[in-house]
């Protein structure tokens, strides 16, 4: 019956499924693998906005969900197909193309793996083009300017 049921969309591309669906159905009936990927942690999942939100949340009539691979420290491959939507933005001052969805860290990684290691390590730090310190698991927007740097040893928090 068609009142049991709602449209949810996953990577835009339109889900029929039962009323009570939760995120983690709408992705198992979009794409039983991509399922998996998130149940391992090889995959996120995202609103529009670029935000994470949760696999066991209710999934609202209409809404959009993203699901995109993790990064796992090794460089991004930005000619992948499945990074077809892209932005730019820039890592000290070079213009980095990357997948729509991405934060900080992985425009960090995709300029310069050793530099995101580093991060990972609390040998560098991340700023913004005020100079003020940002996250490096928040969104980075389109046009964005990302500093890193290293800390130099015995250097203050």
């Amino acid at each position: 019956m068609a009142e049991d049921r709602k449209t949810v969309y996953v990577n835009d591309k339109p889900i029929s499924i039962f009323q009570w669906a939760e995120v983690q159905h709408c992705v198992n009936a979009y794409d039983s693998d991509l399922f998996l990927a998130v149940q391992r942690g090889d995959a996120e999942i995202m609103d529009e906005k670029g935000g994470r939100i949760g696999w066991g949340g209710f999934a609202g009539e209409g809404q959009h969900i993203y699901v995109r691979p993790i990064s796992r420290g090794n460089l991004i491959d930005t000619s992948s197909p499945t990074t077809e939507d892209r932005k730019l933005v820039y890592v000290n001052d070079e213009p980095i193309s990357i997948f729509l969805w991405a934060e900080v860290q992985h425009c960090v990684n995709a300029y310069d793996s050793d530099l995101y290691q580093a991060v990972q390590r609390g040998e560098a730090e991340i700023f913004d083009d005020k100079g003020e310190r940002i996250g490096w698991g928040g969104f980075a927007g389109d046009g964005q300017q990302i500093y890193v740097r290293q800390i130099a040893k015995g250097e203050d928090e």
